[in-house]
């Protein structure tokens, strides 16, 4: 995906007379890349992808129950959750139950100490 400004610079250096194998040189793109650009007639708009639902999806709920109230660790979560239809595997809960601690606070409290007067 290019720029608009690289897809504009490319269009300007066409109606200059360049070619594009000296539009590729110039502006260090590929002639594809050029040809492409020459050829789209908008320009270029950058539209996200839609990634498919996680494995992980339907049993956050559950997970977290498990690690926050359950106290059970990763291991012993994907087993009970394999019993539910989990499909996916221990790397990918280990790194939503990395992002879960991540985000919350692990102190609550904070230490203090007062000094006596002899």
């Amino acid at each position: 995906m290019i720029t608009m400004q690289k897809w504009a610079a490319i269009r300007e250096l066409r109606e200059q007379g360049f070619g594009k194998k000296t539009i590729a040189r110039m502006l260090v793109v590929s002639r594809n890349t050029v040809k492409r650009a020459l050829r789209q007639e908008d320009v270029p708009k950058y539209e996200r992808r839609n990634f498919p639902p996680k494995r992980i999806d339907p049993f956050r709920e559950v997970v977290m129950g498990m690690l926050w109230e359950k106290k059970y660790i990763g291991a012993r979560i994907l087993t009970e959750i394999k019993k539910e239809g989990y499909t996916g595997s221990l790397t990918t809960l280990c790194r939503y139950l990395r992002k879960i601690k991540k985000d919350l606070p692990t102190k609550t409290t904070c230490r203090y100490e007062m000094l006596a007067k002899i």
